[in-house]
């Protein structure tokens, strides 16, 4: 893989992207701020009027000003806003500072609802949490910790047909998500829907993670392309982001670019020992959507713009891993239904990889 670790993928501290081997390309820093970029990689740009140095740069991925810096520009993935409900003031969490050292400590579902009043902040799970008949507000952007230490929240349901990039959260952005089940969740939305998260983005990191239940997403009557659509057994979409030794059993019903895992990952999305095993049902879109589904995936819808699978595994109904890997896209040591011969350079501290039997993780 182009793209890599600097350290071990469960290393909740690991940077998370380093380039192998190591040289940079189509990327820059302005010489006039730092005058290094580290390791002896790569050139400066100085003076007012850079805008030339970067014309051979792709213009899919870069907006590229004659008088101003490069910025990113290859994103489908809209902005989302925390929700104006009110938070829950009596007993908030049952301890701790709201810090990774002492995170807040939540045992029930109203302590829960407190994510969204708290969007930056680490909490850790105390206590399996049962969600039927709750009505759950996810918060809009999370940029914190969460820690299920092992436990499962159940009977997430979200029946939010109209909306886009829905699932425990709405969004993560630059977050740490790790050790939890949603057990059972049952949601309905527009697009960008996930079990854990619509969206994914900013280096947010999913570690541990799984999900069983129903997904569905129903394109918005708006959306007359094939666009984002993007739903997964546990997340919608991801961008700049990781997840690592998780897996759904969750059945998906959408039309595009979706999967029993992640519906859709770019630019540089990573995918790491990880499988799905649920249904994915690639259903004819309403109008004035196309008429026919497309980037339907086992594991993954999409994985394109220099994102990649690794070491991970689907076993449902559709015959691919991943349906599309444009522009750079990888699928590595990655299969459908595997068998041991194919398993060999898989890391057995995390897979159990017993002869005549699937993959699975080891507790």
């Amino acid at each position: 893989s182009k793209y890599t670790y600097t350290g071990s993928p469960t290393n909740e501290g690991a940077t998370i992207l380093a380039i192998t081997p190591p040289t940079l390309q189509d990327s820059y820093w302005n010489s006039d701020i730092e005058s290094t970029a580290g390791n002896g990689m790569g050139s400066g740009v100085s003076g007012s009027s850079p805008g030339s140095a970067f014309s051979s740069w792709n213009s899919q991925i870069w907006s590229k000003p004659s008088n101003a810096f490069p910025t990113l520009t290859h994103s489908e993935i809209p902005e989302t806003s925390v929700t104006s409900s009110l938070c829950v003031t009596s007993t908030p969490f049952d301890g701790g500072q709201g810090t990774r050292a002492s995170p807040f400590l939540i045992s029930n579902a109203d302590q829960l609802q407190n994510l969204k009043c708290n969007p930056s902040a680490a909490f850790r799970l105390t206590a399996n949490i049962n969600l039927a008949g709750v009505n759950y507000d996810p918060p809009g952007s999370f940029t914190g910790f969460f820690d299920g230490a092992g436990y499962a929240l159940s009977n997430l349901q979200l029946n939010r047909p109209t909306v886009s990039g829905l699932g425990l959260f709405r969004e993560i952005n630059g977050a740490l998500v790790k050790d939890l089940f949603l057990q059972d969740a049952d949601i309905t939305g527009a697009e960008l829907v996930g079990a854990l998260a619509g969206i994914s983005k900013n280096g947010s990191v999913i570690l541990r993670c799984r999900s069983t239940g129903n997904i569905r997403g129903i394109p918005s009557s708006g959306n007359t392309t094939y666009g984002p659509q993007a739903v997964g057994g546990l997340v919608g979409v991801m961008n700049f982001a990781i997840v690592s030794e998780s897996s759904s059993s969750a059945a998906i019903t959408s039309a595009h670019r979706s999967a029993g895992l992640v519906g859709s990952g770019e630019p540089m999305a990573m995918i790491w020992d990880s499988y799905a095993t649920g249904s994915v049902s690639c259903v004819k879109p309403p109008a004035p959507w196309p008429t026919t589904t497309g980037f339907c995936g086992g594991l993954a819808g999409v994985m394109a713009w220099y994102s990649s699978v690794n070491s991970s595994f689907s076993n449902n109904n559709l015959s691919d891993v991943v349906s599309y890997t444009g522009y750079t896209g990888q699928v590595t040591d990655s299969y459908v239904n595997p068998n041991s011969s194919q398993t060999t350079l898989w890391d057995p501290a995390i897979w159990d990889l017993t002869p005549g039997a699937l993959p699975s993780h080891r507790p």
